[in-house]
């Protein structure tokens, strides 16, 4: 699960990061490959698809300001997928909306709401308030800490899902 997480942050930060020896992701809940790559394009960052992994390209010039990324996510059924780009939807300026952001349940319940607490906490200009329109407005939940105290707690794979690991 570390790629995602790798590609998003290194579009977020404008690096150009590229990841190999990972062809054990094509056949997880999405190929994690592809699926990043076409995410990444979707909102305007630069990737490219290789055999065994992924390349993030720096957009541009290197400059002062950060990238803003904007579009839609489409997580294709991969928890992994969405939490990767809802942290890179979370930074400032970003507008990407996540499709199906329900799926994070499977291993974060409370992702939407940790991530609402922190850019609140580190970004005046945002309330909890805002951030949860903000989401509300990008099809993503808005739960309260009663909703959602199943932090920390794996949820169990359906026997669907079950069947599908090796």
């Amino acid at each position: 699960g570390v790629l995602p997480r790798l590609a998003g942050g290194a579009a977020a930060a404008g690096a150009e990061v590229e990841g190999t020896c990972a062809s054990e992701l094509r056949g997880k809940e999405s190929d994690r490959i592809r699926v990043v790559v076409q995410n990444l394009r979707a909102v305007g960052g630069g990737a490219d698809e290789m055999a065994d992994g992924l390349r993030v390209r720096r957009a541009g010039a290197a400059t002062a300001a950060p990238r803003k990324f904007a579009g839609v996510v489409d997580p294709r059924g991969d928890h992994r997928i969405a939490m990767a780009f809802g942290v890179l939807s979370a930074v400032s300026g970003n507008q990407i909306r996540i499709l199906d952001p329900e799926i994070v349940a499977v291993s974060y319940p409370r992702l939407w709401e940790d991530l609402r607490r922190i850019v609140s906490g580190s970004a005046a200009r945002w309330s909890s308030r805002s951030m949860g329109r903000r989401h509300r407005e990008n099809g993503q939940p808005h739960t309260s800490a009663r909703q959602s105290r199943g932090h920390g707690q794996r949820s169990r794979p359906t026997p669907k899902r079950a069947a599908q690991r090796p």
